[in-house]
């Protein structure tokens, strides 16, 4: 009986737990180019090179020693490869697995399990910590939608957080990784997840599923929805070159820039080519639902006020390539109608499409402010009646929050450094295993029964 008993257990671990085992396979990868463009050794005392990004003007790499008590910044100048007086040794940054690069606060934050460290992009100077409720072992930032995604792990799946600027959440999805993870980065809405093979279990990676041979590498590709676009493989070696353990990514343009770690060197390559151009797209639930609202309100709405948004492009073709400012903020889109009564129907369809423009309608009958689903700057519609306010379930309000909410600014100059606990609402976990005790529970219980109707 007990044998049987384990037996019974045994498969329904396995199933609980292996689900969707094989996170990769062949058809799935597109092989990645790279060629060298800098080799660097350790600074005296650190055993690895960790995170890294990439600002305006530098390449920034992280390097760890042996008890992760301290950490090296090693700053590049982005132009021509030389190293800059920017950084040192100093630094207790933990692990430094990851970092990222905010161009809107001009900031540089590292990930330390539940610190998040802002820099000084400038003068690499650590300003503030962030306190969050959970560890995670990968940040990004994306500046075409505001926001930053964290990476976390439970069991073989990476969980992506996506919050906004406040580092509050907004929504979230997991993937399977069976293999080493890294830290990630984020452009146009589109996450790359950087993962190394080290072919056998070890303290890093929970198992080896055969798919990859050791010492190869793959980056990820989804977008902030979910949505799997690419997984960028990269083989053990490539023209002579033997790339080992990657540690970070970042873009320099089109181009993708990839530290390796090279037993006491740093190796920093690029992509041969412009990697293809993947964008964030739409959510399939949300569309549908979000279509059915938009036909309903539609037709109950004026023709001029159903064709607002599909005109804007042509009434205000300047307006949309402001998105190429320095600060890369999104385009306002203004559009200007006199009849309108009801503009539900354009926020609708401002939702469904995911669009990562900020729409200000102007009119003269009412006001509706709507905030994007992607972490946008919040949707305005002015008129001069009435005021309301509504959101989606994905959707966050990002106006005019309290200062006690938001995270103080700290001048550079300020020495001491200032911790902002921020909540987490992951529930996922715990719900996973409270489901496997209940499965366990009521299988002991018919055990049970059985032995004493045997009995």
């Amino acid at each position: 009986m007990k044998k049987r008993l384990f037996s019974i257990l045994g498969i329904l671990l396995a199933i609980f737990s292996f689900t969707n085992v094989f996170a990769l396979s062949n058809s799935d990868m597109t092989t990645l180019k790279l060629k060298s463009i800098k080799k660097l050794t350790n600074p005296r005392g650190f055993s690895s090179v960790q995170g890294g990004t990439t600002t305006d003007k530098y390449i920034v790499s992280l390097f760890r020693n042996s008890t992760d008590t301290k950490t090296a910044i090693v700053v590049l100048n982005k132009n021509n490869y030389k190293k800059t007086k920017l950084g040192g040794t100093n630094y207790k940054l933990g692990h430094g697995n990851s970092a990222t690069y905010n161009n809107k606060t001009n900031e540089v934050l590292t990930m330390d399990k539940n610190i998040v460290h802002v820099l000084s992009a400038t003068t690499f100077k650590e300003k503030k910590k962030i306190k969050l409720d959970k560890t995670y072992h990968a940040i990004g930032y994306d500046s075409k939608t505001n926001q930053y995604v964290l990476a976390a792990s439970s069991g073989n799946k990476t969980i992506f957080h996506i919050m906004d600027e406040t580092f509050k959440e907004k929504s979230k999805f997991s993937i399977v990784v069976n293999m080493t993870r890294q830290s990630l980065t984020v452009k146009n809405g589109v996450i790359y997840y950087c993962t190394y093979e080290s072919g056998k279990k070890t303290k890093y990676q929970k198992q080896y599923d055969g798919v990859l041979k050791s010492k190869e590498n793959a980056i990820y590709v989804y977008d902030l929805n979910g949505n799997k676009k690419t997984i960028y493989y990269i083989p053990k070696t490539y023209n002579n070159e033997s790339f080992n353990e990657i540690e970070n990514v970042s873009f320099n343009g089109d181009k993708i820039i990839v530290q390796f770690n090279q037993h006491g060197k740093a190796g920093y390559y690029t992509s041969i080519s412009k990697l293809k151009n993947y964008t964030l797209t739409g959510n399939t639930k949300n569309n549908s639902s979000n279509t059915k609202n938009n036909t309903n309100n539609v037709n109950s709405n004026s023709s001029s006020n159903s064709t607002n948004i599909s005109d804007s492009s042509n009434n205000n073709s300047n307006n949309t390539n402001k998105d190429n400012s320095s600060n890369n903020n999104l385009s306002n889109i203004n559009n200007k109608n006199e009849t309108n009564n009801n503009m539900n129907s354009s926020n609708n369809e401002t939702n469904s499409s995911n669009n990562t423009f900020n729409i200000n309608n102007t009119n003269t009958s009412n006001k509706d402010s709507n905030t994007s689903s992607n972490g946008l700057k919040d949707t305005q519609n002015t008129n001069t009646s009435n005021t309301n306010k509504t959101s989606n379930n994905s959707i966050s309000n990002n106006t005019k929050r309290s200062t006690a909410n938001n995270i103080s600014n700290v001048d550079n100059s300020r020495s001491s450094t200032k911790i902002v606990k921020v909540p987490n609402t992951d529930t996922n976990s715990y719900i996973e295993i409270i489901g496997l005790f209940i499965i366990v529970g009521a299988l002991l219980f018919i055990v049970k029964l059985k032995i004493f109707y045997e009995k």
